[in-house]
């Protein structure tokens, strides 16, 4: 006869992975040396994303004052990998999950084995809700895309750089892929359109943030004593730093920013119509002020 804990956990394991599946994800069990149970993927009309997440499911019958334990060993592992990892715990009572990232923030030092097990708040982590899923998957996406521009990046400055004269063919595909990749991801975003295999500015997501970069470019060029001058750089760093932040709460890794900023410049800063627009629209606030 099979104990109670393990009819509990089967439960809480099948009500987890109720939850991705809902959303869209696919959910496959593994067998692993580190504690993953299951490893997941988002997919989007009915194209399974590249990037994985692999989870750890605990079940509790009761959250109050309740701490989820897991191996020190399989958390300090867990800090060296390129995938997300995720503690999630089911808690019976509430009819609830919570999820904590394990290796978001990498930290190895945290998980030594000073002790066989590292312990979690339940009141510590966070909602798994629908809204929390999308967000996994997006901030997932995005660590899978960064590790490859990362690459791509580190490719570029060994062959000869981001100059467009003398490059390699080698040179010239990373350059390539780095764009298409940069292309992937603000499209998913928003800041991009797709129309067959081209991509196109979203203009009201440019429309979202002109004013706010029209202010914040006016409030730079007085306190430097510059006059305006269009720089369609800077525009470009401006639409990414606010779509990111507004996205995820914080800026682009290096990694991925450079790539970013270049596909944002290509198709919106350096677009004539976008030229006018800021311009028509710095005038429009200029004339209002008293």
């Amino acid at each position: 006869m099979r104990p109670d804990s393990h009819r509990t956990g089967d439960v809480g394991a099948s009500k987890v992975r109720t939850l991705f599946l809902e959303s869209g994800w696919v959910v496959n069990d593994i067998v692993s040396d580190y504690g993953e149970d299951v490893v997941i993927q988002p997919s989007r009309l009915g194209v399974v994303e590249k990037h994985r997440v692999y989870v750890q499911i605990k079940t509790i019958s009761d959250d109050r004052n309740r701490a989820i334990s897991i191996k020190s060993e399989d958390a300090f592992v867990w800090q060296f990998s390129k995938e997300p990892f995720l503690l999630v715990a089911w808690s019976i009572s509430s009819n609830s999950a919570r999820y904590i990232w394990i290796n978001r923030e990498r930290d190895p030092k945290r998980y030594v084995a000073e002790k066989k097990t590292v312990s979690f708040q339940w009141r510590n982590m966070h909602d798994l809700s629908p809204k929390a899923i999308l967000h996994i998957e997006a901030e997932a996406r995005n660590w899978h895309y960064s590790e490859i521009l990362s690459s791509l990046a580190r490719f570029i400055e060994e062959n000869g750089g981001y100059k467009k004269r003398d490059s390699s063919r080698s040179n010239i595909d990373a350059k390539q892929a780095a764009a298409r990749i940069a292309c992937i991801m603000l499209e998913k975003d928003g800041v991009f359109l797709k129309k067959g295999k081209n991509y196109y500015a979203n203009i009201y997501y440019i429309l979202k943030y002109i004013d706010t970069l029209v202010v914040e470019n006016d409030l730079l060029c007085k306190s430097t004593g510059k006059r305006y001058r269009f720089n369609s750089l800077w525009w470009s760093v401006g639409i990414v730093r606010h779509a990111w932040n507004d996205l995820y709460g914080n800026e682009p890794s290096p990694g991925i920013y450079w790539s970013l900023v270049n596909s944002v410049e290509a198709l919106i800063g350096q677009n004539p119509a976008f030229r006018r627009l800021i311009g028509g629209r710095r005038r429009q606030i200029l004339d209002a002020e008293p």
